[in-house]
């Protein structure tokens, strides 16, 4: 995975508020690069799900595609 496209998900993940834990694991399942089919997002409404879910799917659709950067 390049480098650059790893720091920019890590610059938006510390943009996002709260959710820490869930922010962690994706850090998890970035860094290690395994395969992951499926993420649940809970939590109260307005916790930023919305946001962390949106920083996933840039991540896996646009990894190194400038297209969803």
């Amino acid at each position: 995975m390049d480098p650059t496209v790893i720091e920019s998900m890590e610059s938006r993940l510390r943009e996002l508020p709260g959710l820490a834990r869930a922010k962690e694991t994706v850090r998890r399942f970035i860094a290690s690069e395994s395969p992951v089919h499926a993420v649940l997002l809970y939590g109260a409404e307005g916790a930023g799900k919305t946001a962390l879910a949106r920083e996933i799917t840039r991540y896996w659709l646009g990894a190194g595609n400038e297209r969803y950067q």
